[in-house]
């Protein structure tokens, strides 16, 4: 615990994986002894759910915060506003962003898809995995290395795992190194939330489950969604099913407190394909090696539940932060103008909802949207061309959301 915090402390929030990885062998390892109170357990399992979550959550709005510099600094005259030769804003903001490389090689842990010409990037989001065999102490002289033996000796079986490498899909949702480790992590929320359901079922049948406790059950779920992908497909899936489930039978109450999950939602959809930019790689069966002949339909099972638990993320009725609307905005650009996939629509829906007039704390007006806006535009350009020509695929409303939400940006 005291090496946890000093990781904290010293090097950075990223290291709570560490503590996260720790925990989780400890509990899969039923290290805790069998003469410990139940209670013991349960609180281990709690704080494994809420450390994996937080941290997931803060890489998510770490890399989504990086690929909105990206697309700022994207190349191409956009618009006349884009052009820092003519425009004393766009020559601030190209000199602010080129700041910003240096910021992010300090941390050494976030690789965006790189800016990209319309439409549509072809790389995947990533970070960069954290590496738990370089959090472990080192070995010490005198008694004290005899306590961080035991610390290195609970994961030594997964730091020393010779577990087969991951495909480039898997990479993308790859935080934690090595892949065994997070395996480990991600098989022991998976088990953490199955209790939690079990727990739960009379509740969840009389529709008397308690908010908070539903809140927590789908964060760990979209956690292990996400961190399984990457090790354990199967587990993945059926993660995204009970979620499904979930948000079927409660989302009305789930509306009003899952708001804070968006930009993890939206990382596992860019991951799976379902913006439509690498559908190529999917089609082919790489995005979940190892899986043999039944690649397709599980991948093709994955993207539809991805598509129908979506809009329960996007009409989310409490409050949106800036992170959320700039995550949104983000990936909304990662796809094809001419032919958005079907999350184009509740994204830009999404957008215009939390768009409120300036001086109402409106998220419209905050830097990272702000810059994004000649983006935007021609993205929405381009769009409205592919519509009245027929070959967008798709109605009309998302250019009307998008020009809505455009029109807050510019009166902020």
């Amino acid at each position: 615990a005291w090496w946890g915090l000093d990781r904290l402390s010293v090097a950075g929030h990223r290291n709570l994986w560490g503590s996260v990885a720790v925990l989780a062998a400890d509990l899969l390892t039923s290290a805790l002894p069998p003469a410990s109170p139940c209670e013991m357990r349960n609180i281990a399992s709690e704080l494994l759910g809420s450390w994996a979550w937080r941290q997931l959550l803060a890489d998510a709005k770490d890399v989504w915060d990086s690929q909105c510099s990206i697309e700022a600094s994207a190349p191409g005259a956009l618009s006349a506003e884009a052009d820092p030769e003519h425009n004393v804003l766009a020559w601030a903001r190209r000199l602010h962003v080129s700041s910003r490389p240096s910021v992010r090689c300090c941390v050494g842990d976030f690789e965006p898809a790189q800016g990209h010409s319309l439409p549509g990037a072809e790389s995947c989001l990533s970070a960069k995995p954290f590496d738990v065999q370089s959090w472990l102490p080192p070995s010490l002289e005198g008694g004290l290395d005899v306590h961080f033996e035991v610390l290195r000796n609970i994961l030594g079986a997964e730091v020393h795992s010779n577990a087969s490498r991951a495909s480039a899909f898997a990479s993308s949702l790859l935080l934690i190194s090595p892949r065994a480790v997070q395996r480990c992590v991600a098989a022991q929320l998976w088990q953490v939330v199955r209790r939690q359901l079990l727990a739960m079922e009379q509740p969840l049948r009389m529709g008397a489950a308690e908010p908070a406790a539903l809140v927590q059950v789908l964060h760990t779920l979209l956690a292990v969604a996400f961190l399984a992908a990457a090790v354990q497909v199967r587990d993945s899936l059926a993660a995204l099913r009970a979620l499904a489930q979930l948000c079927a039978s409660h989302g009305q109450v789930l509306r009003r407190c899952l708001a804070d999950g968006l930009p993890v939602f939206l990382w596992l959809a860019d991951a799976v394909g379902a913006f439509g930019l690498r559908a190529g790689a999917v089609a082919r069966g790489e995005a979940f090696a190892g899986e043999g002949a039944a690649v397709e339909p599980i991948r093709n099972e994955v993207v539809e539940l991805v598509l129908s638990i979506f809009p329960i993320f996007t009409t989310c009725s409490g409050p949106s932060s800036a992170c959320n609307a700039a995550a949104a905005a983000a990936a909304l650009l990662r796809m094809s103008p001419d032919r958005p996939s079907a999350l184009a629509e509740p994204l830009a829906e999404f957008l215009q909802n939390v768009a409120a007039p300036p001086g109402e704390g409106a998220v419209s007006g905050v830097p990272a949207l702000l810059a994004l806006r000649p983006r935007l535009r021609r993205w929405s350009q381009l769009h409205s061309a592919a519509v009245a020509d027929g070959t967008a695929g798709t109605s009309s409303r998302v250019a009307s959301h998008l020009e809505l939400f455009l029109l807050s940006l510019d009166a902020a």
